[in-house]
């Protein structure tokens, strides 16, 4: 199944949303605030307004004219005449009857009816209704719980007389009690209403003035104000966008862009990393952008130089790997193989190897013949790994081959030789050696050993063990040691087992270690023989046990199994 790619945004277009969004969140934002501000300020100036309309009108009615007017329409004479028009719908007959009745300023003006100062009392009404651009302004009186309407200068004349019941939103006023702005809904429609009291100062009001303002005019200015605001917000949000993406694409797009390209044309520098493919922008301005600039050219400049330094650091460890090989092919050849001299020798079977811990190590092993019946077995390790180790095998091996080779027992031949190392052993550096010498004929080994591990050796029952004896200190400690010898008679069919602690502190990764009972039970398997056998077996045991740990020690073994001089007779006979 293909893998799907990830849709890759470029920064530039997620910056700019960002600012287009943050923009339009913050002009919605303010855009409501506004709102609402304006709507509050709208509300109450025309709250305001609706008072300051029913107060003014209050201030300039006549109390007597109300008085006056409400005597006349509270009679059964005006109740009977107001059912016979409202049925006939004719003004007339009220505006007739009013034109008899004698206004408020009585004898004063003979020639001034109820009716005249009822139309005066009209268009007194309507001029402040225009003034104040009120939907209506009106004269009531509330009397045993109805409320009676007297005057209003957006109604005809039949309006004089009717009765309307209480609504809901003035129930908690008094009878013609003043009623601050007051928003409701009824019948009339969506209002704000506002009431005074008409009456004479210390005495029983005579009525109430009213002025009611329609909130959809209200809600009308809103709107317009929502709808202004509006186009306003989205003219400043399209200039801020504008001018917020050339101001982006000014001081952060186009540089990262051209940080961008400059890291990527370093990466992808055909020729190599060189200063010549190192970042070089003219960057103004002093921020993070310009921290980042410096950071990167710095960066690749440490790379240059660190790739410059690695080529010849990697030439010089060629050179010396080139060299490791070479020494640890040397090692390798000075230590013994087992040619035809050895291998035709029918008196014994023998077989070593040697892994180092690195590429050269410190253990050795040597095997070679005093004369015809005599065989000289070595194994030793240096302290040290490495280089230093390896040196100091070389000329310790040769030293106990050279003293080897002009007689004596194993005891002198390593007392001699740790004389000559104690001499000139500047660098403080030891080894462990373990020599014997065996004779072919009489199978009788003699040996010494210089603080080495002991040898394993099988005997007549099959089974090996270790053969432990005292130790002598190791070669290069003290110049005055001084070594015993011990023998070991070895029976056709007997074997010697040799090795260094590699093979005893060889260690898993719990830290434990393989040990000389792992050792000899790995050596005591069933059918082992030959010294092929027995080297493999216990480098398998090694290996196994070891698992994933790293090996830390050179890891030397040495098998010798003993035939006898005569052994092919034997078997014959």
């Amino acid at each position: 199944m293909k893998k799907k790619t990830k849709r890759r945004v470029p920064l530039a277009l997620k910056l700019n949303r960002l600012i287009v969004a943050i923009i339009f969140f913050v002009a919605v934002g303010l855009m409501l605030i506004s709102y609402f501000v304006h709507g509050r300020q709208v509300d109450r100036f025309y709250y305001d307004l609706t008072e300051r309309a029913a107060l003014t009108v209050r201030q300039n009615i006549d109390p007597d004219s109300v008085s006056t007017l409400w005597k006349a329409v509270n009679t059964d004479e005006f109740h009977n005449l107001r059912e016979k028009a409202v049925a006939a719908n004719d003004e007339q007959m009220i505006i007739d009857w009013m034109e008899t009745k004698p206004s408020s300023y009585g004898e004063a003006a003979e020639n001034f009816s109820l009716w005249d100062e009822y139309s005066a009392m009209l268009y007194q009404l309507e001029q402040f209704q225009d003034i104040f651009e009120m939907k209506s302004v009106f004269l009531q009186y509330d009397y045993h719980g109805n409320t009676y309407n007297l005057a209003d200068a957006s109604e005809g004349i039949l309006y004089l007389g009717s009765i309307e019941q209480p609504l809901d939103a003035f129930l908690d006023y008094g009878d013609n009690a003043y009623v601050p702005a007051t928003v409701y809904h009824s019948v009339y429609g969506w209002l704000c209403t506002s009431c005074a009291p008409v009456g004479w100062e210390g005495e029983d009001t005579v009525g109430f003035v009213g002025a009611d303002k329609d909130m959809n005019e209200i809600l009308e200015e809103r709107n317009w104000f929502l709808l202004n605001s509006v186009i306003f917000i989205l003219l400043v949000t399209a200039a801020g966008i504008v001018c917020s993406i050339l101001v982006i694409n000014r001081i952060a797009t186009v540089p990262l862009h051209q940080l961008q390209e400059g890291t990527c044309g370093f990466i992808q520098g055909k020729d190599g990393y060189t200063m010549d493919d190192v970042i070089d922008l003219k960057l103004s301005g002093n921020d993070e952008i310009t921290d980042l600039y410096d950071e990167i050219r710095s960066m690749q400049t440490h790379i240059v130089h660190y790739t410059q330094d690695l080529t010849h650091i990697t030439a010089e460890k060629e050179r010396i790997r080139t060299e490791l090989d070479l020494a640890a092919k040397i090692q390798q050849a000075m230590l013994p193989k087992i040619t035809a001299e050895f291998r035709d020798r029918k008196e014994f079977s023998l077989l070593a190897s040697m892994d180092p811990a690195k590429d050269v190590g410190g253990d050795f092993y040597d095997f070679f013949f005093l004369d015809e019946n005599r065989l000289v077995l070595v194994i030793a390790d240096v302290s040290g790994k490495g280089i230093p180790a390896s040196l100091f095998m070389s000329v310790a091996k040769n030293m106990i081959g050279t003293r080897a080779a002009t007689g004596g027992t194993p005891s002198e031949i390593l007392t001699a030789v740790n004389a000559q190392i104690c001499k000139n052993n500047s660098t403080h550096m030891f080894v462990t050696v373990w020599l014997g010498i065996l004779d072919l004929q009489t199978g009788l080994l003699t040996a010494a050993n210089a603080g080495h591990e002991d040898p394993a050796v099988r005997g007549k029952n099959g089974v090996f063990r270790l053969w432990e004896e005292k130790h002598g200190f190791v070669l290069g400690g003290l110049k005055s040691t001084r070594y015993k010898d011990y023998s070991i008679t070895l029976a056709p069919g007997d074997a010697l087992f040799l090795y260094t602690d590699g093979v005893t502190e060889a260690t898993d990764t719990q830290e434990q270690l393989f040990g000389t009972e792992r050792m000899l039970d790995a050596l005591n398997k069933p059918g082992l023989r030959t010294p092929e056998e027995m080297l493999r077996i216990v480098r398998q045991r090694i290996d196994s046990f070891v698992g994933e740990a790293e090996q830390f020690d050179d890891l030397t073994m040495l098998c010798l199994v003993y035939n006898g001089r005569n052994l092919e007779s034997e078997i014959s006979s």
